[in-house]
């Protein structure tokens, strides 16, 4: 089956502390399609990201992105 990037949802971002170090702790929804369906299907997969609270809104969401594109990639 292939499938391919649509979008993500941010479902909730926590923070926490770990040995030391602000990150956050983000659930996403990636939502793709998949390739192929006569009637295109979506598909939501669970996905968890760890940003360091220190990086800028941009980067965050460009790790973010990374993350579901390297799972879309390697379905």
């Amino acid at each position: 089956m292939e499938i391919q990037f649509n979008k993500y949802i941010v479902n909730s971002e926590v923070d926490f502390v770990d040995n030391g170090v602000d990150k956050i702790r983000t659930s996403i929804s990636l939502i793709v399609d998949v390739v192929g369906k006569s009637n295109s299907n979506e598909m939501v997969i669970p996905v968890e990201v760890i940003n360091l609270n220190s990086e800028t809104g941009d980067e965050m969401d460009a790790k973010r992105l990374s993350e579901c594109m390297l799972i879309v990639n390697n379905y």
